[in-house]
């Protein structure tokens, strides 16, 4: 039984990763954890093949935009690049 579970695990993690750009709402962090370094990544495929395009607004900050050269889901920074204090939406 364990032998199965152990290859059903594997399995269920490879079709997790080829299903991950079609899952709608998922939120996986922008940078991986604990490694910074590696930089940005989209949140669908995780490809570090991405592009900023624009800003995202809030009612009180602004975040960098990015768009997968891989997939083309969008995503934007975890950090914000500013207040929108004043500025009009």
């Amino acid at each position: 039984m364990r032998e199965y579970n152990e290859q059903d695990v594997l399995l269920t993690e490879e079709l997790y990763q080829l299903l991950l750009p079609w899952i709608p709402g998922l939120n996986l962090p922008v940078y991986r954890a604990g490694n910074d370094d590696l930089g940005p990544f989209c949140p669908a495929c995780e490809s570090s093949n991405i592009q900023y395009r624009g800003v995202a607004r809030t009612l009180t900050r602004t975040y960098r935009r990015f768009q997968c050269n891989d997939c083309g889901r969008w995503g934007r920074d975890t950090a914000s690049i500013g207040s929108t204090e004043g500025v009009p939406l």
